[in-house]
């Protein structure tokens, strides 16, 4: 059993469906699900789409609703050869942008753009892509039909990052799947959103298609879920900082977790975590270059004699530092609970926590737009300490830093790592302004000024990776 998610690169144009097609009738003997992303651009068009209504720009958003269906109705008169066929879909694509249409003259009307109405709107370019490539399928003789994820995917009512409930979501997606299996049906599945228990749309975060084919292929027990996308796996570093990064034949699942949580843009985040649990492998395979092995995460990664120690490089941009500082801190037992107390009321995540081991101060990394709403909050939780007690000297946020992680399983118990790593960093000049490392010795993050993230990510991948 195989289960295959296609990203949005892979659906990017007419030909992009068509090599697609081309993929599933390849492997259609070993196939069970395919999930799919919009099509490039599209959830971005959305998103600005419900602004524009939310701000009174009636045309604007009438524009943009025309361009989208325009563009997936040229998408599907030039794939699609039976007129019958051909009707199905410009019909399907049609009432989809009249919902929409309904759904933002509401969001218009009142003023409201609320989470639930983002979700509601953001979906909907799953919906274009799935029924242009089932029909698309069906065209070429391949029993095909589309499946609405929310009718497989139960989640909690956290919209925008809504969390999927394990066994509510087992059962639908046994229930809705197992009948099409029979009739030997390859279901073609929106990605990217669920529905709560109540019935009401969420989304599962920005780029989370790939976590619903993990879902999805955790409950079938499938034997691999293979992502496709318009690379050819997973590189060594950013192949738009390092040219000559090299893709990674293989790794682990905990590597490819630190590396996505720190920058690799090829996986989601959440994507790994259903398929550890059930040890199922995932390959990163390219669309465009199809018979290329790519990148295969497994839960034993074979590490060939003579490979590096570290695996790869990644980084984030955009960030900002914040630290709480104050001689009073030594001593405060529930300071760090207050201060991420403050951060979680928020809303805002934290991507890396460093403390200096004398207690004076705490420092922690997030994402620069939700600088203002954590200084604001961080203020309000620790008044008494910082005005009354004067426990806290000042509470600081340094924007324009970034964070660079050095990843790889072989640095556990390899003494010198660490070392060489800040001895690059020295010899070029590059200054450290906080550094973490987990018990588990995958990973050394550490914090630079964004200015210091190029030079930083090449000359570590050129003496320690290349």
């Amino acid at each position: 059993m195989l289960v295959m998610k296609f990203g949005g690169t892979s659906l990017g144009d007419a030909l992009a469906f068509q090599k697609v097609a081309q993929i599933i009738k390849k492997y259609k003997p070993e196939l069970s699900v395919i999930v799919v992303s919009a099509m490039s651009g599209v959830t971005n068009s959305l998103i600005k789409a419900s602004e524009e209504a939310f701000l009174g720009h009636r045309r604007n958003f009438e524009k943009i609703l025309k361009d989208l269906k325009k563009k997936h109705l040229k998408v599907a008169q030039r794939i699609i050869k039976n007129p019958l066929l051909l009707n199905k879909v410009d019909d399907i694509i049609k009432k989809k942008t009249r919902e929409l249409e309904e759904i933002l003259s509401d969001i218009y009307a009142l003023r409201e753009r609320t989470l639930r109405y983002l979700d509601i709107v953001s979906s909907y370019g799953e919906e274009f892509s799935s029924n242009i490539l089932s029909v698309l399928l069906q065209d070429q003789g391949i029993k095909a039909e589309q499946i609405s994820s929310e009718n497989l995917i139960v989640t909690n009512e956290d919209f925008g990052r809504a969390r999927p409930l394990e066994k509510e979501t087992s059962r639908k997606i046994k229930k809705v799947l197992n009948p099409l299996f029979r009739k030997d049906i390859i279901p073609i599945v929106t990605g990217f959103k669920g529905a709560t228990k109540k019935g009401e749309i969420t989304t599962l975060g920005r780029g989370s298609s790939d976590f619903s084919a993990t879902i999805i292929g955790a409950v079938l027990k499938a034997k691999e879920i293979w992502i496709w996308t318009d690379v050819d796996g997973i590189y060594s570093a950013d192949p738009r900082l390092v040219k000559d990064a090299k893709i990674i034949s293989e790794i682990s699942y905990e590597e490819a977790s630190e590396m996505s949580y720190f920058g690799a843009k090829v996986l989601h985040p959440k994507t790994i975590l259903p398929a550890v649990r059930k040890g199922i492998s995932i390959s990163i395979k390219n669309t465009f270059n199809p018979n290329f092995s790519g990148t295969l995460i497994t839960r034993n990664s074979k590490t060939k004699p003579n490979s590096k120690v570290i695996k790869a490089i990644t980084s984030i941009d955009n960030l900002c530092l914040v630290t709480v500082e104050g001689m009073g801190v030594m001593g405060v037992t529930d300071i760090a609970a207050r201060v991420f107390g403050a951060v979680f009321k928020a809303g805002v995540s934290v991507l890396m926590i460093s403390q200096a081991s004398s207690d004076h101060s705490i420092c922690f990394l997030i994402k620069e737009e939700d600088a203002e709403k954590t200084f604001k909050s961080l203020k309000k939780e620790l008044r008494v300490l910082q005005l009354v007690t004067h426990d806290i000297n000042r509470i600081l946020v340094q924007k324009r830093v970034g964070i660079i992680a050095v990843v790889g399983a072989g640095m556990k118990g390899k003494y010198g790592t660490a070392g060489k790593v800040f001895s690059v960093l020295g010899k070029y000049r590059i200054n450290i302004i906080a550094i973490a490392q987990g018990s588990s010795e995958l990973n050394i993050s550490f914090v630079v000024e964004s200015k210091d993230i190029k030079r930083a990510v090449k000359t570590l991948h050129r003496d320690l990776i290349a």
